[in-house]
């Protein structure tokens, strides 16, 4: 889950981060396929848009 979840980071260009590996493909660690990280990257844009939205409708609410 943790290296899907950096290959989706390091998919997104306009992402920075220094504590995830750069490179992955020149890596030789096992990441999971693109099309893998497609549907996980999916999932978790669906999650933090929902995450955004619920964060938003408490701000309003105080």
């Amino acid at each position: 889950a943790a290296r899907c979840f950096e290959a989706c980071i390091e998919q997104h260009s306009n992402i920075k981060n220094s504590f995830l590996v750069g490179g992955l493909q020149s890596s030789n660690l096992i990441y999971p396929n693109s099309e893998h990280i497609n549907k996980a990257n999916e999932a978790l844009n669906q999650y933090f848009e929902l995450l955004g939205y619920a964060l938003h409708k408490v701000d309003s609410n105080n």
